[in-house]
């Protein structure tokens, strides 16, 4: 790993996924399993220990404040991405491909099950506001203009 892990650690940001630099991709672990999952990169050059030794080392250099939770789905990202690939080692044809193919495409519905999943959590983490994101009905929306009730009184002065 000469040198690929200081790159990623000044990539490596929280909230993201460890930096990667295979062979015929570089970029986060987490674009690599979207790539692999619409199947737009080549599974079978995937060097599987080079995977596994950068993930290892991104595990070990993660930032203190970076959550367990966090670096669980780094490793099932991973997990993932390594099925998929031992798929291609079954022979073409073969029952255990065919049962390995519709388990990857169960897989796969779950993947997005799950993506929709975190899509609804990250909502509810920060719902819309009323008179900020949406509005009552009937109720214009008031751009750069305060509304405050105040009162007016009017003075008349007696002599």
């Amino acid at each position: 790993m000469d040198g690929t892990d200081t790159d990623q650690e000044g990539r490596e940001g929280e909230g993201e996924t460890p930096f990667l630099v295979l062979d015929g991709f570089s970029g986060t672990l987490e674009r690599l399993l979207t790539l692999a999952r619409a199947q737009r990169i080549d599974l079978a050059r995937l060097p599987l220990g080079t995977l596994v030794d950068q993930l290892a080392e991104a595990l070990r250099h993660a930032p203190p404040a970076t959550p367990l939770g966090r670096k669980g789905d780094w490793v099932v990202m991973a997990s993932r991405l390594l099925q998929l690939r031992s798929l291609l080692l079954l022979p073409a044809g073969s029952p255990a491909r065919q049962t390995a193919e519709a388990e990857a495409d169960r897989l796969r519905g779950r993947l997005v099950g799950l993506q929709a999943i975190q899509a609804l959590a990250a909502w509810l983490d920060r719902p819309p506001q009323l008179g900020r994101d949406v509005f009552a009905r009937g109720q214009p929306e008031l751009l750069g203009t305060s509304v405050e009730t105040g009162h007016e009184v009017d003075v008349v002065a007696f002599l």
